[in-house]
């Protein structure tokens, strides 16, 4: 397979991988957003709506508005990060001035200075999501340039999802450390994690900034307009195809995400199990990806992704079979057979 040389310095062979201690250094900037988002959708509304007298309706209705906020400004930054032209890139310029916004509202949003209004809160979630956003759309699209090389594109992302797990993995310790030494204090949860993303942002931004130089962009050609863009989307099949299984596995995903604490809680009836749960998930994620690397360069990623895909399907449908009786038969037989009433 052809190979395109994006980074001098790099070759692009076979034998040639790019640094894994600079891509280690790249993908360290997951960890703040990572640890940022976990605390969002688990903790901040519940301490917001009790501690600080914010309505649940006009949270919902905050939350939902900056999700429509998401999906105009995702476009936006990246359209505009496409245009940049400095002496330090496209793409890194607004990393650093998200990562200074995205600092400044996230220390507002997880440590509460005075008298917390909806207005307030509001106007602190808009600007988070708006730094959120211009970390997160460049530095997708920087990573997605370091390397022209079929197999090494998939190292990259192997080694972000790896450290978005390992974050995640790392910011619920937090809860369950702070459930056995302040049990019922969610204001002290939210500081810490807050805190830990500071520290992460700190500590990440610099090094992803200095992990790699970005590639020269090429000649711009005709740039197409917004209706000639959605008509070449539109009218390719195989993209749609893809973009129908990637909404799919990301609505899935979603939704099991969001209801496993109250599965494990009330349909099989061990609510201590949740948290446990959840620190397990993502340390297979952390394991999984060395593995699902492997399997790529063997089989192709396309062949990979499906055979992902349908284990997904498989291990969502396996969960309709853990039930509370389930659970309970199971506990009665091994019970039986640890005193000899049946083999």
């Amino acid at each position: 397979m052809a190979s395109i040389a994006f980074l001098p310095g790099y070759a692009e062979t076979r034998s040639t991988q790019l640094p894994a201690g600079r891509l280690a250094a790249l993908s360290s900037l997951a960890w703040p957003m990572a640890t940022a988002g976990l605390p969002l959708g688990v903790l901040l509304p519940a301490i917001y709506a009790q501690q600080y007298g914010v309505p649940l309706a006009m949270l919902g209705l905050l939350f939902l508005v900056c999700r429509i906020w998401d999906a105009v400004t995702d476009p936006l930054i990246g359209a505009l990060s496409d245009r940049t032209r400095s002496r330090w890139g496209r793409r890194k310029p607004w990393i650093a001035a998200g990562a200074v916004l995205f600092g400044l509202f996230a220390f507002l949003l997880f440590f509460p200075q005075g008298e917390v209004t909806t207005l307030s809160l509001g106007l602190i979630l808009f600007a988070f999501y708006l730094g959120w956003t211009m970390i997160q759309i460049p530095f997708a699209a920087w990573t997605g340039e370091i390397s022209g090389e079929y197999h090494e594109r998939t190292r990259v992302q192997t080694f972000l999802h790896v450290s978005t797990a390992a974050a995640l993995f790392a910011t619920l310790l937090i809860p369950t450390f702070l459930d056995q030494v302040r049990p019922g204090d969610n204001a002290l949860k939210l500081a810490a994690m807050g805190g830990f993303v500071l520290v992460t942002l700190a500590i990440s931004v610099p090094l992803a900034l200095r992990s790699f130089p970005e590639p020269k962009p090429g000649p711009e050609g005709e740039r197409a307009s917004l209706g000639e863009t959605l008509h070449a989307v539109a009218s390719d099949r195989l993209l749609l195809r893809i973009l129908a299984s990637d909404f799919a596995v990301s609505l899935g995903q979603g939704i099991r995400a969001s209801l496993i604490v109250f599965y494990v809680s009330f349909v099989m009836g061990r609510p201590e199990w949740g948290a446990g749960l959840y620190l397990l998930q993502f340390a297979f994620g952390i394991a999984a990806g060395p593995i699902w690397l492997k399997i790529g360069r063997r089989f192709g990623k396309h062949r990979t992704a499906v055979v992902g895909e349908i284990a997904q399907v498989g291990i969502n449908l396996g969960l309709l079979a853990v039930t509370r009786d389930a659970l309970a038969k199971r506990a009665m037989r091994r019970c039986c057979r640890a005193n000899g009433i049946w083999a």
